[in-house]
């Protein structure tokens, strides 16, 4: 996990209070408050977010080039896919 100054409680009713729906990538987005780090959440086939109980976010490590356009077009922000680990 990040670090942040929420605790991981707080930092996922952050997120839940935050997101956007890429309905296109089956998932949901946000950024930390510092915005320098991207967050899911999978939607299931229904279209609803993946709880066990609360919604699974996890950080975004690997992701495609276009997913990162889409996050930048959205949130007006300017990740470059080189700088994720990839893992």
């Amino acid at each position: 996990m990040v670090a942040t100054k929420f605790s991981e409680s707080e930092l996922y009713s952050y997120l839940e209070n935050n997101y956007v729906e890429f309905e296109n990538w089956g998932c949901l987005v946000a950024l930390s408050e510092d915005r320098k780090t991207i967050f899911w959440c999978p939607l299931d086939t229904e279209g609803k977010p993946v709880q066990d109980p609360d919604l699974k976010w996890g950080e975004v490590t690997a992701p495609e080039p276009e997913f990162i356009d889409d996050v930048n077009n959205v949130f007006g922000t300017a990740f470059r896919w080189e700088s994720f680990a990839r893992r």
